[in-house]
């Protein structure tokens, strides 16, 4: 909340897949995450980040803070759950910012940065 508020997040974030890969890369050492064998998936621990081209208009101060740091920093596939879920504290100020925009986002407005696939 307080890096959306001072209007700059300087690291990676962290999401959910729903589906993901039998399998993992660094830093997931150790933590299967999916079940799957189709390359299809991205294994647990794989880094994404938001292709520059994706448009930012009409979009709220705080989800460009957000979209931003997901253009620049990428995002960790941390945990299996909702797709393209992004993990953050608790926080009861969380419902003051307009984040809607962000629901729009989908797997392919997404480059893959590395790899390194250890199979399973």
């Amino acid at each position: 909340v307080e890096e959306v508020r001072n209007g700059n997040i300087d690291h990676a974030l962290s999401m959910t897949m729903s589906s993901l890969q039998r399998g993992f890369v660094a830093p997931a050492l150790n933590h299967l995450g999916g079940l799957s064998p189709s390359p299809n998936l991205a294994p647990m621990g794989v880094r994404l980040r938001l292709r520059a081209t994706y448009s930012e208009a009409g979009i709220s101060a705080a989800a460009k803070v957000v979209i931003r740091a997901l253009k620049t920093h990428g995002v960790l596939v941390t945990h299996r759950g909702p797709a393209f879920g992004l993990l953050g504290e608790r926080h009861d100020d969380w419902g003051t910012f307009d984040l809607q925009a962000l629901t729009h986002i989908k797997a392919s407005d997404f480059e893959v940065l590395g790899h390194g696939m250890i199979n399973l």
